[in-house]
């Protein structure tokens, strides 16, 4: 199962941000993750670290959408694992959705990691700002697999809107389950990522800058896949 999945996410994420064996430069990626409640978050960025060390892929920052420092910890760790230990971090800094884990508090005690009090981290909203402020035009590929409340937050920011509209080339959302042709969210299948803090969710989708690509995921899968693949009255397991 475990293999499954994590080969799914292989061919899902380089799938969705556009990265080819054939790319004339690394696909420039913003990492946003709740790293909580389900360890399929780990397994994206082992996929992820593994498109940056073949040069698909430059990892930007990695941030966490929950205000959990043994969740930025899990997400430090993992990239000092993975050879990058420098990698901005930020987190969620007042509100946001909060959920017990099960793994996060065991790898920050039994990992090396920088992150001794969340206070020490900047809010992941202004690691986007700063890091978008210095790429190029339309270059940025967002991705995010948790909750939006980092997205929704950034941009309601000052400039926030003008700045997603300028750097960002395309966002990849992980959640809902986009069924049918037009595809429409399946509630009924659960959906975490947009209604746990579905307010963000929300204000996210409906103000993304309509000259931007969202592609949003069906689960692991990407829409315009389980638009091609699932029919209404078809098993979409």
């Amino acid at each position: 199962m475990i293999a499954r999945l994590l080969l799914i996410l292989s061919v899902s994420l380089s799938a969705l941000c556009g990265v080819s064996l054939r790319a004339a430069e690394p696909v420039k990626i913003l990492f946003d993750t709740d790293m909580t409640t389900d360890c399929d978050d780990a397994g994206a960025m082992a996929v992820l670290h593994a498109l940056a060390d073949r040069g698909e892929c430059e990892i930007l920052a990695t941030v966490t959408s929950v205000p959990d420092p043994n969740a930025l910890a899990t997400v430090d760790a993992i990239n000092r694992y993975r050879g990058r230990p420098d990698l901005p971090l930020g987190l969620v800094k007042e509100g946001g959705v909060k959920m017990p884990s099960k793994f996060t508090g065991r790898i920050a005690r039994e990992f090396p990691h920088r992150v001794v009090s969340g206070s020490d981290f900047p809010d992941a909203v202004e690691v986007y700002r700063e890091i978008l402020t210095h790429q190029p035009d339309r270059s940025v590929v967002l991705v995010t697999v948790g909750y939006l409340t980092n997205v929704s937050r950034f941009l309601q920011s000052p400039g926030g809107m003008e700045l997603a509209r300028a750097k960002v080339t395309r966002w990849v959302c992980m959640g809902g389950n986009f069924i049918g042709d037009p595809p429409k969210d399946d509630l009924s299948l659960g959906n975490v990522n947009f209604q746990r803090d579905a307010a963000s969710a929300h204000h996210a989708i409906h103000h993304w800058p309509g000259g931007n690509r969202l592609r949003r995921t069906r689960g692991l899968l990407g829409a315009e896949r389980a638009r091609d693949r699932f029919r209404p009255g078809r098993d979409a397991g």
